[in-house]
C-alpha cells in the first residue's frame, strides 16, 4: 500500500510538473510572436518611404496588426467598453492566456489602476515552476 501511495504520489507531482512548464512555454511563445509582431510593425512604419517596401506596405501593416490582434485579443465580450470595476471583476473569468492578453490591451489602452491590479495579483496566483528537489541518498 505504501508503494502504491508512493508512486501516486510521484505522478501526481510529475503531472504538476509538466503544467507549469507548459504554461511557461506557452508563456514565453505568446511572448516571442508578440514580440515579432511589433517589431514587424516598427519596421513596417520606419520603411514605408523605401520603394520595394511601400508596395506592399499597405497589405503588410494588414496582416501584421491582424495576427497581433488575433493573439492578444482579450476573451471578454466589449472589454474596451466595460468601466473598471466590471472588467476587474471579469478578470477572475480569464485563464493565463487570457490575463496576458488582458494586461497587454489595459497597458496599451485606458491603464486602469483598478483592472491593472486584478490582472497582476490574479498573474501572482498563477502556479509557478518550482525549484525541484534535492533527493536524499537512500540510508
Amino acid at each position: 500500500m505504501a508503494v502504491w501511495n508512493a508512486s501516486r504520489d510521484v505522478i501526481a507531482r510529475a503531472r504538476r510538473r509538466v503544467k507549469r512548464v507548459a504554461q511557461r512555454s506557452d508563456d514565453r511563445i505568446w511572448g516571442w510572436r508578440t514580440e515579432a509582431l511589433e517589431q514587424a510593425g516598427q519596421f513596417l512604419d520606419r520603411a514605408s518611404d523605401v520603394p520595394t517596401i511601400g508596395a506592399i506596405f499597405e497589405p503588410a501593416q494588414q496582416l501584421v496588426e491582424q495576427q497581433l490582434e488575433r493573439i492578444t485579443e482579450v476573451p471578454v465580450d466589449n472589454w474596451d467598453d466595460l468601466n473598471a470595476k466590471r472588467a476587474a471583476a471579469a478578470v477572475r473569468q480569464l485563464d493565463r492566456a487570457g490575463l496576458r492578453n488582458a494586461l497587454r490591451r489595459e497597458q496599451q489602452t485606458k491603464s486602469r489602476k483598478t483592472v491593472l491590479k486584478a490582472i497582476e495579483e490574479r498573474l501572482a496566483r498563477q502556479p509557478r515552476l518550482a525549484p525541484r528537489p534535492v533527493a536524499s541518498a537512500p540510508a
